[in-house]
């Protein structure tokens, strides 16, 4: 008696109504983001929140503008699942990074904790695709906060840079990215267990069957 095998790696890049599902959940949440950062601006909390020594409000609400559109557009492209989910979760995730860490800049930088976000993002990709490529993510937001804490260092003549919190914040990001991604493996693992299972019940089912009409 023989039990269906799956490929563990091959799981990931499946486009089952329930990955594209989370991933709409997800885009949700991002519009939501964005919707907020440009209600912030708007309201002018923005600027009672944060210190406007090392703001760039205009940069803020462009890049919010910018994340709340590709967001829609997003949007669309998860209404006709294409293309494959494996290649839309890499460009969202980019996205993430890209405008977390430009509105993180433009809102006065790491201080701010707006790059708490990329936490989010980046265990997020873990759900859908390969460790190796979740890493990537990870190192890709720790590189970008490092690099904002220069960028930020040169331009503000009276910046005191916080390259001890963008390390911190970059091992958590690593970190969660890790554990989700065990999480994520421990949960295929039981899927991949409860459908063989389900495999040789059903078989020893229509052998019991067999016999009794025989």
């Amino acid at each position: 008696m023989s039990a269906k095998h799956f490929n563990l790696t091959d799981i990931t890049n499946q486009n089952t109504p329930d990955s594209w599902y989370q991933l709409r959940l997800f885009n949700y949440f991002r519009i939501s983001l964005a919707l907020f950062f440009i209600t912030l601006h708007i309201n002018g909390w923005l600027y009672k929140l944060i210190p406007a020594d090392f703001t760039n409000t205009r940069l803020f609400l462009v890049t919010s503008v910018i994340y709340l559109v590709a967001s829609l557009l997003i949007s669309i492209s998860l209404y006709f699942q294409k293309p494959d989910i494996r290649f839309q979760v890499i460009i969202h995730t980019l996205l993430d990074i890209s405008c977390l860490i430009i509105l993180m800049h433009a809102a006065g930088g790491i201080r701010t904790g707006l790059g708490m976000l990329l936490i989010i993002s980046v265990s997020m990709s873990s759900l859908f695709v390969q460790k190796q490529t979740t890493i990537l993510f990870a190192a890709i937001a720790t590189l970008g906060i490092i690099s904002e804490q220069f960028y930020s260092q040169l331009i503000y003549t009276n910046y005191q840079p916080a390259f001890t919190q963008a390390g911190l914040l970059g091992i958590l990001i690593f970190i969660s990215a890790f554990l989700t991604v065990y999480t994520a493996r421990r949960i295929r693992e039981s899927e991949k267990l409860a459908e063989e299972t389900s495999y040789e019940l059903e078989t020893i089912v229509q052998m019991n069957e067999h016999i009794i009409k025989s």
